[in-house]
């Protein structure tokens, strides 16, 4: 049996509910062939949240799921929308990994003069999922890329957030650090093959606080050009990992399976 035969990864954030993901069995066969055990099946809003669920229900022990709310979203800033999405956690506490995915926009905020003004607003719709995390004991999954970031970490010190990872993390290394100083995780993707920002990141991130994960369907350039972007992409990233940190594609894989699974409170 060879290393890489033996590893164990958990793809910690896709979309399952997508219309480009038609044959989720194959999927799944060709993750497990590729060594991921699990996947993070993450929501974006009431609809999504529901039909996520529908999928663990048909893949149990390979599907977990976290149910949020989009920050990008409009609905973000609505009262209702967000205490519609909030009852809807409390209902499925107990299938449920994590709350998320939510956080603070960026790509949303058109004109950057209202950059501050626009996070101070979607704040107020973070910091009730943040509360409601913290009273349930739920992890949370925050989109808070770049100049976000910050203030998302900022939030989580508030609201006393013990676990929470920054998905797709973008941000300045001084940011990063803090992340990393306050024992939070940041997790990457298939975009450490070729970007050197996020091959950076890596190398400043210790191994204790890194996590795999796909964003799928996100497309991705370079050697996945043209690829539906599936959870064995994960095992990319680990060789990726492997070599920026001089280190075995078993003890990367170990590293983030045992991260996720602490993170997520799942049986490996």
């Amino acid at each position: 049996m060879t290393e890489e035969s033996r590893v164990k990864l958990i793809d910690t954030h896709i979309h399952l509910v997508s219309p480009k993901y038609t044959d989720l069995s194959g999927l799944i066969s060709r993750a497990k062939s590729n060594g991921v055990i699990a996947v993070i099946a993450t929501g974006t809003g009431p609809d999504v949240n529901k039909n996520t669920l529908a999928l663990r229900e048909r893949f149990k022990n390979f599907i977990h799921c976290a149910i949020g709310l989009h920050p990008e979203s409009p609905n973000y800033l609505s009262k209702d929308y967000v205490s519609k999405v909030i009852q809807s956690i409390i209902k499925w506490r107990h299938r449920i990994v994590a709350v998320g995915e939510i956080g603070l926009p960026y790509y949303s905020i058109k004109d950057s003069q209202y950059f501050d003004r626009e996070i101070e607003k979607a704040s107020s719709s973070l910091k009730a999922f943040l509360v409601l995390a913290e009273k349930e004991k739920l992890p949370v999954i925050l989109h808070a890329p770049h100049k976000s970031a910050e203030k998302a970490l900022q939030l989580l010190r508030d609201c006393n957030i013990e676990k929470a990872v920054f998905h797709w993390h973008k941000s300045p290394l001084e940011t990063t650090r803090k992340i990393v100083e306050n024992g939070f995780y940041i997790s990457v993707t298939p975009e450490i093959v070729y970007e050197e920002r996020d091959r950076k990141l890596v190398e400043n991130v210790p191994l204790s606080n890194l996590l795999l994960e796909t964003d799928g369907p996100w497309p991705y350039e370079n050697e996945f050009s043209g690829k539906l972007t599936e959870p064995h992409f994960v095992k990319r990233i680990a060789e990726e990992i492997a070599k920026i940190k001089g280190a075995s594609i078993t003890d990367v894989a170990e590293k983030t399976t045992n991260n996720a699974a602490k993170l997520f409170s799942i049986k490996i």
